[in-house]
């Protein structure tokens, strides 16, 4: 046997609702009727009251199999049992019997089976009390015998109620239902509204409000395709899970964190706090991969310094001539002129006069 030590302020039953069908290969949704209350006590599953549980299961065991007793001893009663004492047989009023003359050797109206033939008035008066007496004793039997069982009903049903077995109440919160079969179907919820104290039914777009009786209609199953395949209990005694509280100087309605637990909300605290730090701390990096990102692209867009102006290149003091095919004709001619007078005049001068008459003239004519 397994049992709670601690439960969570929020139990959730995923009801099995398919199975598969080996004959035909393909998986079916399960029909039956499942009832489940719209309260649901925790305490024969805790720890603590395991021996009180057992001592309990026990009873419940061995009120069950007396019921089964009972229920076979109705039963044969109620076979054997004749008309109700509302079709009593009037003593005092007889019928004649008229039946046709017939061929055969044994009389009609005789009866099949050994009888008196002949009874006195008193006899028979002796008899209808016998079987009248007989008769009111057996409708007691089958009263005593309904009351029992009924009684053992109540017993059994009311095995868990005393106040030690019920003090940890877990309140239906929830229920999903699913219309259809294994394969395909539609959704929807049934959500208690714990401020107005009633259901509501979210059905895709439409919420509507609805009743216990719907729910059950929808989602208890035996009748049609629709059964609730998900439960989900509150424990009670968790108010800030279902209801707004309100504070006790002021009056007004508490949100968020002022909702919590005090342990609970000190954790919050303390964790935003840590959050906070970790958001600071990321935004410092975030600043610092930022303005090195910045000072790499600024060095990216520096453009380089100018070349140095470099010296005009010296033109050679002797410039190379150009050749003799390459002068025009009228170069040529002067050219020959000045070599002309050159000659002439190096009669009357000396050869290096001559050599410098005629390079002055070639520059002259470049």
């Amino acid at each position: 046997q397994h049992w709670f030590t601690e439960l969570p302020p929020v139990l959730t039953f995923e009801l099995s609702r398919f199975e598969f069908n080996q004959a035909l290969g393909r998986p079916e949704k399960i029909h039956n009727k499942l009832e489940f209350p719209p309260c649901l006590y925790m305490d024969r599953y805790i720890h603590k009251n395991r021996e009180i549980t057992r001592i309990k299961r026990d009873e419940i065991k061995r009120l069950k199999e007396h019921l089964t007793v009972l229920q076979q001893r109705l039963e044969s009663t109620m076979e054997h049992q004749g008309p109700s004492s509302s079709s009593e047989p009037q003593s005092n009023q007889r019928s004649v019997i008229h039946k046709p003359f017939t061929q055969s050797r044994i009389p009609p109206d005789l009866p099949m089976h050994p009888a008196p033939r002949h009874i006195t008035d008193e006899e028979l008066t002796v008899l209808e009390g016998c079987l009248h007496r007989w008769r009111t004793e057996v409708e007691t039997d089958t009263r005593d015998l309904q009351d029992s069982i009924g009684r053992i009903h109540r017993t059994i049903e009311l095995m868990y109620s005393d106040k030690l077995m019920t003090q940890v109440p877990y309140r239906l919160h929830a229920v999903l239902v699913h219309e259809g079969q294994a394969n395909a179907g539609h959704y929807w919820a049934y959500i208690f509204d714990h401020n107005e104290k009633r259901w509501m039914k979210y059905n895709d777009i439409s919420v509507t409000k609805s009743s216990w009786e719907e729910l059950e209609r929808d989602s208890f199953g035996g009748y049609r395709n629709a059964s609730a395949y998900c439960l989900m209990y509150i424990n009670e005694h968790e108010q800030h899970l279902i209801q707004e509280e309100y504070d006790k100087e002021t009056g007004q309605v508490l949100s968020g964190m002022d909702t919590l637990p005090p342990d609970l909300k000190e954790f919050v605290k303390e964790d935003n706090r840590r959050f906070e730090k970790e958001l600071e701390e990321w935004n410092k990096e975030q600043l610092r991969k930022a303005e090195q990102e910045k000072m790499l692209i600024s060095q990216k867009t520096i453009k380089p310094p100018p070349a140095s102006v470099s010296a005009p290149v010296k033109e050679p003091e002797y410039l190379e001539q150009p050749t003799r095919a390459e002068l025009p004709e009228e170069t040529m001619e002067e050219t020959t002129n000045a070599i002309s007078q050159a000659a002439t005049e190096s009669e009357d001068k000396g050869p290096e006069a001559v050599l410098q008459t005629v390079r002055i003239s070639l520059i002259l004519l470049c």
